[in-house]
Parts: structure tokens; sequence; C-alpha cells
């Protein structure tokens, strides 16, 4: 006879492998996909950062527009962890995607060149991160 306890670990271990598709479920949600590779750019950009400013005589402006790029990049790139748990993962997924582009990019390419061929983009990028937000809530 199987104890309280058993019924209980197999119960999680259950939910676990459902919630973390550790077992039983060979896809895994495309957005955590992007979710993987995005959070491994993010971590390249700063290492990136990290040496580019340390031998250029850029500004500390540029240094600190980098920095907040690339806070934003990690940031969101675990928030698109969650996206496969939200009633919209497309349209949540998405807007986080282009924000992620739209705007970490353009600040990336901003600190490191003065200016950017894509800066009017940099406004539709931060509103795609917050709408991507609200889009949890719906």
């Amino acid at each position: 006879m199987a104890s309280s306890s058993d019924s209980e670990e197999k119960g999680c271990c259950s939910w676990l492998s459902k919630c973390c598709s550790l077992k039983g479920n060979d896809k895994v949600h495309p957005f955590l996909k992007v979710a993987g590779v995005s959070g491994a750019v993010a971590v390249m950009m700063g290492s990136y950062g990290a040496h580019y400013f340390h031998l250029s005589d850029a500004s500390d402006y540029s240094k600190i527009i980098f920095d907040l790029a690339n806070h934003y990049h990690y940031t969101h790139s675990l928030a698109l962890l969650a996206v496969p748990h939200t009633k919209r993962p497309l349209l949540t997924g998405s807007l986080l995607t282009a924000g992620i582009v739209l705007f970490c990019g353009n600040v990336y390419i901003i600190a490191m060149n003065d200016t950017s061929p894509f800066s009017k983009l940099t406004p539709v990028g931060g509103i795609c991160l917050m709408m991507g937000w609200l889009s949890m809530a719906l």
C-alpha cells in the first residue's frame, strides 16, 4: 500500500514533468526556444559590451545605454519563459520578441555607433514590450 507521501511525490513529479516538459512530452513550445536563444544572445552582448567599452574611448553615456539595452534584453528573455502559460501565447510572444529586436537591438547599435539607421523604430519596440506585458493580463 502506498503511503500518502508516495502519492504526493507522484503527483508533484507528474505536475513537474507536465509543466516543465521533463518527461513524456518531446515537444517544446516555440517561444521557449526563442527565450533560450534570446537569453544566450543577451549573455553574448553583455560580454561583448564589457570588452568593447573597456577597449574603446566611448562615452559614459554610450556605456550606460548599452547596459540599459542589455538589462532589458535579459529581463524580456526571462519574460518569454512565461509565454506558454498565457492565454494568447502567440500575441504575447510576438510582441515581446519584436520589442527585444526593435528596442534592445536599436539601443545596442546606438550605444556602439552613436546612431542607428532604424532609430525611429526604437519607440515602437518599447511600445511592443509594454504591450507584451499587458497582453499577459488578457
